[in-house]
């Protein structure tokens, strides 16, 4: 593995060319797709910071490709904030819980559920409306329109599982890329704003 060396002064906004070549992507179409990741106001201020740190360093990493690893790892620890702080809000927080802990107790507290992922939404809609026409196509009795289960917890489920693995990866010493960085902030935007509601 090559060392990307601190760029020259001279270079510091020229484009990453893994963005400009391997992506197409101009700085516009990367600022936008950013853009589209918010957390809602009732999120609290300090779990927010946590967040823009993550979106900023995303943002950046159209001049430096490798700040991607930085971005996913204050990505996950804006999700550790967040949980923290809901934990300590609901009195369910002890001095030694860490990121794996708060991701238990927020399945066991429900305070994730799947009919809030729209990534998951998405899948068993697509799912269902492919076995609906399936169906349909045999001469079967219609199934009628999808409807989303508001007890499903598959996905929050599998970031319980895989986000605190990825995030000890990378605080310690792990190397990996993601370059479609979007899917996790999708996830995690999703995450974050379920555990605070709007009043």
């Amino acid at each position: 593995m090559s060392v990307d060396a601190l760029k020259p002064l001279d270079q510091v906004l020229t484009p990453d060319s893994r963005w400009t070549q391997g992506y197409n992507l101009t700085l516009e179409e990367h600022h936008a797709g950013i853009a589209e990741f918010e957390l809602h106001t009732q999120v609290p201020e300090e779990v927010r910071q946590h967040f823009e740190n993550a979106r900023n360093t995303w943002l950046y990493a159209f001049f430096e490709y490798r700040l991607l690893s930085v971005s996913l790892l204050m990505l996950l620890v804006s999700c550790e904030a967040a949980l923290k702080f809901r934990a300590k809000q609901e009195k369910r927080f002890k001095k030694n819980d860490g990121f794996q802990k708060l991701m238990n107790t927020a399945i066991s507290e429900r305070w994730l559920l799947d009919a809030h992922f729209s990534a998951t939404l998405k899948i068993q809609a697509w799912r269902w409306e492919r076995d609906r026409e399936t169906a349909i196509d045999m001469d079967q009795p219609d199934p009628g329109p999808w409807k989303p289960s508001e007890d499903a917890q598959t996905i929050a489920r599998w970031a319980a599982w895989f986000f605190p693995k990825l995030r000890n990866e990378a605080a310690h010493g792990g190397t990996f890329l993601h370059p479609n960085a979007s899917r996790h902030f999708r996830v995690v935007s999703e995450l974050i704003n379920q555990l605070f509601p709007p009043t």
